[in-house]
């Protein structure tokens, strides 16, 4: 079955006290996905794939009690979140990536952690990408769990975003794991690896958002002539260079709220229109306020944005939360009422 593979995610340069981020998931079903709250001194015990399928599938790996509470979003009711931000304001995502080779596993089994339950791990004990960089170099394997795979090779790499702005990304090639850092790791979307498309960006260094000019006699029909040539297919790396293009340009916000609209915005021309692809279309979007902690989001059949606040949820370890679908909420807002009567 061919498949579009799609997803992306970027976090916007961003003013200092400004720091928002956002991402599509796109696929090619429902997967009633829910919000999950997962409190702090949460117990969580990973599992990789073991060495004989039909005999012994998984193996136990890390365990550990999370520091930070976070909000996760899963899919199909399973353990495992593809998307999440914690109470310090770190997010993490997962995103499809063909051909991914991840290391073999350790001979000791609490030095593995598979990518399915990375993800758990950084939003649950990270508070920052520093941190996440300290762990994934303090001895740890990151390997597989094919369970995740849906079809042929598809795998994950997994994105990170900070409250003071720094990112990282992780991918699994050719049996070695490979970490981007920053500007190189602000914008992701799937197949090729990531460095092929911070290659392929240099065919795209004549685009700008000034209109063009010219010597001879001939002159742009209207504005926006500066970005002719800018991809516009759903591809991952047309999706990569509109992203990019978009973030680089991007009017940089000292309000917060403007900042969101703008991440919203630029979902917009990546999104997958229902009917645009005969496989997949957008799940569901979301936008990450990382310092003020809120989560925005919304989905295909609700296009208006609903937020989760993680200032207002107690994350104690006593506390228990029943999974919030991603459908709740209003899909408009009747403002008829606010008519007023001129006498």
């Amino acid at each position: 079955m061919s498949m579009i593979c799609a997803c992306s995610e970027f976090m916007l340069k961003g003013h200092e006290k400004v720091r928002v981020s956002g991402r599509t998931m796109d696929w090619f079903e429902e997967m009633n996905s829910s919000f999950v709250i997962v409190s702090r001194g949460t117990k969580v015990f990973s599992y990789y794939d073991g060495e004989e399928k039909e005999k012994l599938p998984f193996k136990q790996g890390m365990h550990w009690k999370t520091r930070y509470g976070f909000v996760g979003i899963n899919s199909w009711n399973l353990p495992i979140y593809l998307d999440g931000i914690n109470e310090m304001g770190l997010s993490a995502g997962l995103l499809s990536l063909y051909g991914c080779e991840y290391p073999k596993p350790n001979n000791c089994p609490e030095k593995n952690i598979s990518i399915g339950y990375l993800l758990q791990y950084v939003l649950g004990n990270c508070k920052d990408v520093n941190e996440v960089k300290e762990f994934l170099e303090s001895g740890v394997t990151v390997c597989d769990l094919s369970v995740l795979h849906v079809s042929g090779d598809r795998n994950l790499h997994l994105v990170v975003h900070d409250a003071e702005g720094k990112s990282l990304v992780l991918e699994a090639e050719a049996g070695e794991i490979k970490l981007y850092h920053d500007r190189e790791a602000s914008v992701l979307t799937n197949s090729p690896f990531l460095h092929w498309h911070l290659m392929n960006m240099r065919n795209y260094c004549h685009l700008t958002y000034k209109d063009a000019s010219s010597d001879g006699p001939w002159s742009p029909f209207g504005h926006g002539s500066g970005m002719l040539g800018l991809p516009g297919d759903s591809t991952p790396p047309s999706r990569f260079v509109r992203l990019t293009m978009f973030r680089e340009f991007s009017p940089i916000s000292k309000d917060v709220h403007e900042e969101i609209q703008q991440a919203f915005h630029i979902i917009n021309r990546v999104a997958l229109v229902n009917g645009e692809d005969n496989i997949e279309y957008t799940l569901w979007e979301v936008v990450r306020d990382h310092i003020n902690r809120i989560y925005y989001f919304r989905t295909n059949q609700n296009q208006s944005i609903r937020a989760i606040d993680l200032n207002k949820i107690d994350f104690s370890s006593f506390k228990k939360y029943k999974p919030l679908p991603l459908t709740t909420g209003n899909s408009y807002e009747d403002v008829t009422l606010f008519f007023k009567e001129i006498n």
